[in-house]
């Protein structure tokens, strides 16, 4: 006749949890390894792949949003002379914006909608 206590009982279900836990390890890790690569994309000014060691990354993409940083008016051509006031500087850098996202959407309706968003008064 065999029986059961709590003890052993207890000792079998650590078991069962530690086992499917490890499953679920190894298992969230390959899925995690493969999302990482396909979810963030890091682009350079000229839209091609970076390594995103720089400081500033300009143009991120992540799950079809994108992100676009370091823009300001000097930051592509230093010696452009232009007057300094602030409706100069910001047609500057959304000038630099539109470039960068028209050279990443992939369908012109996508490209449309920030044009227009990015158009409003």
């Amino acid at each position: 006749m065999s029986f059961t206590t709590r003890r052993s009982f207890a000792s079998r279900i650590v078991c069962l949890f530690t086992g499917m836990g490890a499953a679920s390890l190894f298992s969230g890790s390959a899925h995690a390894a493969t999302k990482e690569q396909g979810g963030v994309r890091k682009l350079g000014y000229d839209g091609k792949p970076t390594d995103g060691t720089g400081f500033i990354t300009p143009l991120i993409i992540h799950k079809g949003v994108i992100y676009i940083a370091g823009q300001g008016a000097h930051s592509r051509s230093p010696q452009e002379q232009f007057p300094n006031d602030v409706e100069t500087h910001t047609t500057k850098v959304l000038d630099n914006v539109k470039d960068l996202s028209r050279s990443r959407w992939r369908n012109r309706g996508q490209h449309s909608a920030a044009h227009r968003f990015l158009n409003k008064d």
